[in-house]
């Protein structure tokens, strides 16, 4: 096995030096100072300074104090996540969260009145050339004015988050960093985290430990459960409220308008899917032969074959991903190297640290920061370089001001997706073993379908439960196992057996608590990557090109504007069958490399 040891902590020294630096609350109090300040210079007055260049400097000076309160916070969050077990890490970032909330609220009355402007203000404000980085800034707030409240109502909204959404969140992530998974494996009684024991089902060979590892984690999963079940209920009554208030209709319909996305396009995406999970299916029949099982469970989903299972050093890894990476374009590479060189990657395993793996960059002028927890896996591999992809694509759109800094999510996974499949060339690339070939092959389906096909069975999963909340009230944990289940075994069909253990695994998706209907983005991303990799044969150089202003302006231009780019159309069906099409054909040449191997 190879050693994984010296994997990089990240130094977050470039915000501020701990969460006792003075500086923080120097910081906090000016920028409490400033938004005062501009509420009492600006609010009820806005309608006065509707000129485009009058309100240029306005909305500038709004953006400033955004990023020096967003600073703070995003330290908190990021220290956070490595020990959610500190109590002095908990303290800290509840003392903050509601201090950047109180300056926040100090802000709202900005939007709420621009969107108050007459038609013609608004017109005369969308064509204006001095105010052109902010046309989608405008045509956006337009979008969202029926859902606005009054000023004080988005107060109250704003400062009773921190006692409750947030703090279910929190509570969420705190319960499942603070538990261990145990397990007999290989003879050995060993402790584990979240990302130690699901780890186990990528990457050992052995069915029975895979087995072991699964009724383990269940089991923690099961010792959590009421609390957890309690998690999800109260978030969902707590959605159902504020889309009452805000005036949304079905409960999705409010990330869809944050992703910039029709209903009836990611329904067309979804039903697509839905119609081609038969490829799931056909695939896992063929792992159970490649495998030599008699059988295929849930566990055995991620498997890996005999002749493969490589260990990397974080060097290893490092290599890959900065090579895969060159290859497409130097610079993406010369990004990357700095979040390496200047320690802005935490991957290490620890008790007290959040499982899964993020990019975070909350303004522009922040640098990206990746965390991910990594043990040496492919997995680990493609998960380091799809952070990473976020982290290139973050420090591209960095030229935008605060209010376009924030992309769509659909978008967003495009990236990391996109810097994902790269590596996975790199990877077959590397090896003339055609064994091994077909391993990466199979782990890059597995990816796929995880990436894709589970995401919109999740997101399935997320409909149903809100609906039939809303329509009953609170729901049992054994009606959300069912409702799990029942989603699950559409996708896998007859092609698994899903053990009774699995239908508890609902219960560790921090997407589902911390951002409801986050996960069809990752399909999204997925697909519209396969598309741009298609055009990218085309053209290579054109599409290099392409690409850097996709990811330049990914906020300040709509995902269709975007896709136009490379002459896409996301409200065609053909497009998103094109991508089925594409895991057929990775299907196709992991069959071959079986009969040759």
């Amino acid at each position: 096995m190879k050693n994984i040891e010296n994997i990089p902590s990240w130094d977050l020294s470039d915000l501020f030096s701990s969460v006792s630096d003075p500086k923080i609350e120097v910081i906090i109090n000016e920028t409490s100072k400033r938004a005062k300040n501009f509420k009492e210079k600006y609010r009820d007055k806005l309608a006065a300074f509707s000129e485009p260049s009058q309100l240029l400097p306005i909305i500038k000076e709004y953006e400033s104090i955004l990023s020096d309160a967003i600073k703070p916070q995003a330290y908190a969050e990021l220290t956070f996540t490595v020990d959610s077990l500190s109590p002095a890490n908990g303290a800290f970032l509840q003392n903050i969260r509601t201090k950047v909330a109180e300056i926040i609220s100090e802000l709202i009355f900005f939007e709420l009145e621009i969107t108050k402007f007459s038609e013609d203000v608004f017109s005369r404000l969308i064509d204006s050339e001095m105010l052109v980085d902010y046309k989608h800034y405008f045509e956006r707030l337009l979008v969202w004015k029926p859902f606005r409240l009054s000023e004080a109502e988005e107060r109250v909204m704003e400062m009773k988050g921190l006692t409750g959404r947030q703090a279910f969140v929190r509570l969420f992530d705190q319960e499942l960093s603070r538990q261990k998974f145990q397990l007999t494996i290989d003879g050995k009684i060993v402790q584990m985290t979240q990302s130690e024991i699901l780890n186990i089902l990528y990457s050992n060979k052995n069915q029975e430990n895979r087995a072991q590892a699964a009724k383990s984690f269940t089991k923690g999963l099961i010792q959590k459960e009421d609390v957890l079940t309690f998690v999800m209920n109260t978030l969902a009554e707590d959605k159902k409220i504020e889309d009452s208030l805000r005036g949304f209709t079905f409960p999705e319909q409010d990330r869809h308008l944050k992703n910039q996305a029709s209903p009836e396009s990611i329904e067309a995406m979804c039903r697509i899917v839905e119609k081609f999970y038969g490829l799931v299916q056909q695939y896992y029949v063929f792992k159970k032969e490649v495998l030599g099982l008699e059988k295929i469970f849930d566990y055995d989903r991620y498997a890996p074959l005999k002749t493969s299972g490589k260990k990397y050093s974080f060097e290893e890894a490092r290599e890959i991903v900065l090579s895969a990476f060159e290859e497409f374009d130097p610079r993406f590479a010369e990004i990357a190297q700095d979040f390496f060189d200047k320690n802005w990657i935490d991957a290490s395993v620890s008790h007290g640290k959040r499982g899964g793996a993020y990019c975070e960059c909350a303004t522009p002028e922040m640098h990206p920061y990746v965390f991910v927890n990594f043990t040496g896996s492919t997995n680990d591999v493609m998960t380091l370089a799809h952070e990473l992809g976020h982290a290139i694509h973050f420090h591209l759109s960095r030229k935008q001001s605060v209010v376009n800094f924030d992309c769509p999510l659909t978008l967003a996974e495009t990236a990391s997706i996109f810097a994902e499949t790269l590596t996975f060339s790199k990877l077959v690339s590397i090896s003339d073993d055609k064994n091994v070939q077909l391993g990466l092959y199979m782990q890059k389906i597995e990816s796929i379908f995880a990436s894709v096909q589970r995401q919109i069975s999740m997101y399935r999963f997320e409909q149903d439960f809100h609906n039939e909340y809303r329509e009953k009230g609170e729901l049992s944990k054994e009606r959300i196992n069912q409702i799990w289940r029942s989603r699950q075994q559409q996708m896998f069909g007859d092609s698994i057996v899903l053990t009774e253990g699995y239908d508890n695994w609902w219960k560790y998706i921090a997407h589902f608590t911390a951002t409801p209907f986050y996960v069809y983005a990752y399909a999204f991303g997925e697909l519209l990557a396969f598309g741009l990799i298609e055009k990218m044969k085309e053209n290579p150089q054109k599409l290099i090109e392409n690409y850097r202003e996709f990811l330049e302006y990914t906020g300040s231009r709509t995902p269709q504007q975007l896709a136009s780019l490379f002459e896409i159309n996301l409200e065609s069906n053909d497009f998103w069958e094109s991508g089925m099409k594409t895991i057929q054909q990775y299907i196709s040449k992991a069959k071959e490399l079986y009969l040759k191997s």
